[in-house]
């Protein structure tokens, strides 16, 4: 027997699409004004190694703050699907939205489905502490 269909919801589908097109341009700006920042502390090193290290520092900084920001607050999305799905016992939980046709996973999959979302919830905390720890260190560095 085939498990139900949850129906995708074509307005959800249809806001995500319009998200992800917003979305990747400004990623993509960003990423180019970074590769730009960069090639301007390469030349910088060159003439002012002092002036180049607060910069870096900086800009280290506000990375660190911004991957806690965007990190801990998908980890927090995650975290909390996760319950939703291992206190329903399916995926997807009752009255969750999905863009896509999804067939309704229960039992051991649901609980499988919940425990992976934890985990990658985790994993990208982690990335966290990974960052601040690098930053800590290059601070320790630069201060010898």
């Amino acid at each position: 027997m085939n498990p139900p269909i949850i129906p995708a919801d074509k307005k959800l589908r249809k806001q995500t699409i319009v998200a992800l097109l917003i979305c990747i341009p400004i990623g993509l700006f960003l990423i180019q004004s970074l590769s730009a920042y960069i090639e301007e502390f390469e030349s910088l090193i060159a003439t002012d190694i002092e002036l180049a290290t607060v910069k870096i520092k900086k800009l280290l900084t506000i990375i660190t703050v911004i991957n806690a920001i965007f990190s801990s607050a998908l980890a927090l999305h995650l975290s909390s699907l996760a319950i939703k799905i291992l206190k329903s016992g399916c995926y997807p939980p009752p009255g969750m939205r999905v863009i896509k046709d999804t067939p309704l996973q229960i039992g051991k999959k649901a609980k499988n489905i919940g425990t992976a979302l934890i985990f990658t919830a985790l994993l990208i905390l982690s990335t966290n502490i990974i960052l601040w720890y690098v930053h800590v260190m290059l601070d320790q560095l630069i201060s010898i």
